[in-house]
This record gives structure tokens, sequence and C-alpha cells, in this order.
């Protein structure tokens, strides 16, 4: 049993290790208003950061690898923006001028019950979201 354990251990690691994508934004759902305005009325994030997770919503249910995201008004209050002229990562070189960061959680679609710790990043040029990214959260 422990082994089978490990293994499975294992295996969800490398998936989580080797999650990160870099995508462009996803056209917005029917569900994308909606989210966009519990976020903003009652976890409080601002209509930037808003934007973005509703935007990350929407990319996870296209998702192979999650299949949810979960962010905590504490993670919304702790998202940052910081002004980045350039390529917005490594995976894709879309020109941006400014990257929003939130911390959070994804449930992977393959081991439901462990929710892996993330970073959702927004590449913003002109105050519109150009490039989303959902990454392993550095440890």
């Amino acid at each position: 049993m422990k082994v089978a354990e490990l293994l499975l251990n294992t295996v969800f690691a490398s998936l989580i290790a080797g999650a990160a994508y870099a995508d462009t934004p996803p056209k917005r759902s029917r569900d994308f208003q909606g989210s966009y305005q519990t976020l903003v009325k009652d976890q409080h994030a601002s209509p930037r950061i808003a934007d973005c997770i509703a935007t990350g919503y929407d990319l996870v249910k296209m998702s192979r690898i999650f299949d949810r995201l979960g962010f905590t008004e504490e993670d919304i209050g702790k998202a940052r923006t910081v002004r980045k002229m350039g390529p917005f990562s490594d995976r894709d070189a879309t020109k941006i001028s400014s990257v929003i960061s939130v911390a959070g959680q994804a449930r992977p679609r393959a081991n439901s019950t462990n929710w892996a710790d993330i970073t959702l990043r927004c590449g913003i040029v002109r105050g519109r979201i150009k490039a989303i990214e959902i990454k392993p959260a550095a440890k």
C-alpha cells in the first residue's frame, strides 16, 4: 500500500511540476460576468485582479491538467501588479507592459482530492489581458 501511495504522490508531483503553461486568454464564457461581479463585490477584488481571476476560471474550464481554481480573500488581497516591459514569460513571447500575479490553489483533474498551490499570472497591455499562465507556486 505504501509503495502505491508513494508512486501516486510521485506521479502527482511530476504532473504539477510540469503543469505551468502560458496561453492566450480564452474567449469570455457566459459565467465570466458572474464570476467577475462575485470577485469585486464579495471578495473585494480590484477590477483588474477580478478580470485576471475570472479569465483564469475560464481558462481552467479548457485545461487538461486542472479542473478548478480557488482563491481566498487573503490571496486576492496579496495579489501584485508589477510593471514589466517585454515578453510575458519564457514560454510566451507576447509583449506586455505589466503582470498581475495571484497565489491560489488548483485542483488537478487526475487527483481531485489534493489541491496544488499555484500562481495565476496575467500579462496586461493597455488594460487588457493579452497572456495568461497557471504555474506551480514557488516554494
